[in-house]
């Protein structure tokens, strides 16, 4: 008799040759071959079976597909692809192990593409699914960080780590070392970005240098918030007032103090010159209309200076503190096994726990 799987494994097999050679570029490629050797050895199991598979065996092989396709398009970089292979993966394992795998996976997927709010729902999904308190930890880290350095939503962050701080400081077993620094570490982050004083290092984490130069750094960054050289926009708005042009000056708006200057001292002679010389009503009129406009637009542009420097100086200022102060949360997998670190460049050690 013709064996009809054998046949199916045989055409399988030239369709993904062919396919192959007529692929424009190699993660294409590399794509097509995947999923075609992919299928080609589940058909061959298949055929070799004196039995057919179970149901439940058929589901768990298929799962076991999609969540190997979903790695490799990651890798490749075919971002969404790869989110729906892996939300496959999860729908057919049905297990917390999967939940909490592909869940990370795709929280990376969105923060790696700039979509802070979904990243922080896929973080969320893997925080229920975690399997230890210590990685529910690490995973609400993870939201905490995207809702920190991506949205800027730091009095929610705030919050949120002064919660994580109290409950492993009442709670000597949860959180090892490295994770309490950490957390510790990026609350004074968060408490210098609202303008607050860092707080004491705790005395379980009082050894550590590398926390106290960290805490230090953010006392000095909290003290130079007071030292930024601001501007006072009522200042500037009143020295355009007395004479155009010198709230400009102020600002250090040299372009913009000499066009205030220029023009308010066009029309106040044109209007003098008309009424004076020409005694013309109307041109006299006209000109000190526009005088009037030019000479409040000058105070209102000294002021909105003044603002737009301190914009800058603030921002400046923020992202500095950002920069060199978050320690900022990862993740690795390596069969099947998650481990956490988080680093700063400036103050904090690399750490990591495993799960």
């Amino acid at each position: 008799m013709i064996d009809f799987k054998f046949i199916l494994v045989l055409v399988v097999c030239v369709c993904s040759v062919a396919s192959s050679a007529f692929a424009q570029d190699v993660p294409s490629q590399a794509q097509a071959l995947g999923a075609a050797q992919a299928f080609v050895q589940s058909a061959s199991v298949q055929a070799s079976r004196q039995e057919p598979l179970q149901p439940q065996e058929l589901i768990q092989q298929q799962a076991q597909i999609e969540a190997q396709l979903g790695l490799e398009l990651y890798r490749l970089g075919e971002d969404w692809r790869a989110i729906s292979a892996l939300q496959r993966y999860q729908l057919l394992a049905r297990s917390q192990d999967a939940a909490y795998v592909s869940s990370l996976i795709i929280g990376q997927i969105y923060e790696r593409n700039a979509r802070p709010s979904l990243s922080v729902q896929s973080y969320e999904l893997a925080n229920q699914a975690a399997p230890s308190l210590d990685a529910k930890i690490w995973t609400s880290l993870l939201e905490i960080q995207q809702e920190c350095m991506a949205q800027d939503l730091w009095q929610s962050c705030e919050l949120r780590l002064r919660q994580l701080h109290e409950v492993m400081a009442s709670q000597q077993n949860v959180g090892d070392r490295a994770l309490r620094e950490v957390v510790f570490a990026q609350h004074a982050v968060a408490l210098t970005m609202l303008h607050q004083a860092p707080m004491m290092v705790p005395e379980e984490l009082n050894t550590s240098r590398t926390l106290h130069l960290h805490v230090q750094e953010m006392e000095r960054a909290y003290q130079a918030f007071d030292a930024l050289p601001l501007r006072r926009p009522w200042l500037a708005a009143t020295m355009s007032a007395v004479l155009p042009g010198t709230g400009q000056l102020y600002n250090r708006q040299w372009g913009d103090a000499l066009i205030a200057f220029g023009l308010n001292a066009l029309f106040a002679s044109a209007t003098y010159y008309s009424f004076k010389e020409l005694e013309s009503v109307p041109l006299g009129v006209s000109s000190a209309v526009l005088l009037s406009g030019f000479y409040v637009g000058n105070i209102v542009n000294a002021k909105t200076d003044a603002d737009r420097y301190n914009a800058r100086i603030y921002k400046g200022y923020f992202e500095g503190v950002k920069e060199d102060g978050w320690p900022k949360v990862s993740f690795g997998i390596t069969q099947g096994e998650v481990s956490y670190s988080a680093s700063s460049p400036a103050s904090m050690s690399e750490s990591s726990d495993r799960k």
